[in-house]
């Protein structure tokens, strides 16, 4: 029976913590792949950024063809490559508000800013998800997709919003920073539906509640129990 492994390449805590409330046993391999794309529309843009990362990854875990590994008559010989399947996971989450990407606030004041133009509106959050299973010297199957969920922010005073941007919370544990953060750093569109904050300011969703973490893990699951059962 093969075996497999799993490769999570996100350094998100929060993606790391989904993956593993749902069961599964990975490894992190943060991916170097630089995030830059020309595509704008939003579930393009994600799917592609998602791709960039996993395909990053996935470069490490293929025994590659070299002149030692053919014969005289230049034909590759039996390699001795592992017989276990590599599924690495890349994803990518944006926020757009109006058309508009919002990405991670630089400073507090952009994420007054941000969080001034969500207040009393909705908003989207999409997630991009790509998969590369690789198995010996090759990449066997790739599979990329998107989710979007429509979230509905409550019509915030300017007291709110100022008591928001001035809140801290602890960093997650194993986390490079160490003691607390503002709640709007590291967090496209400058919020997280996660942190308490979250339940006082969003009024509602349409659609993957952990899509807006940052992986629809329903449909993650779906696709990595095919790939692993291939």
């Amino acid at each position: 029976m093969n075996t497999h492994r799993i490769i999570l390449a996100s350094g998100s805590p929060r993606r790391k913590e989904l993956l593993k409330e749902a069961g599964y046993s990975f490894e992190v391999e943060v991916s170097d792949a630089r995030e830059e794309v020309r595509e704008n529309h939003p579930a393009r843009r994600v799917e592609l950024l998602a791709e960039l990362k996993a395909e990053a990854v996935a470069k490490n875990y293929i025994r590659r063809v070299t002149a030692e590994d053919r014969d005289d008559a230049g034909k590759t010989k039996v390699l001795d490559v592992p017989a276990e399947r590599t599924v690495i996971i890349g994803a990518d989450t944006i926020v757009v508000h109006r058309g508009r990407i919002l990405g991670k606030p630089a400073d507090m004041d952009q994420a007054v800013a941000m969080i001034r133009d969500l207040s009393g509106d909705i908003h989207q959050v999409y997630t991009g998800v790509s998969l590369f299973a690789a198995e010996g010297d090759r990449i066997q199957e790739k599979v990329c997709f998107h989710e979007r969920t429509d979230v509905h922010f409550k019509d915030m005073t300017e007291e709110e919003i100022q008591c928001y941007v001035l809140a801290r919370e602890p960093v997650t544990p194993g986390h490079p920073e160490k003691g607390d953060r503002y709640l709007w750093q590291d967090k496209a569109g400058g919020y997280g539906i996660q942190t308490g904050w979250g339940s006082r300011i969003i009024s509602g969703i349409s659609g993957d509640y952990y899509n807006v973490v940052g992986l629809p893990v329903c449909r993650l699951c779906a696709e990595l129990d095919r790939l692993l059962q291939n």
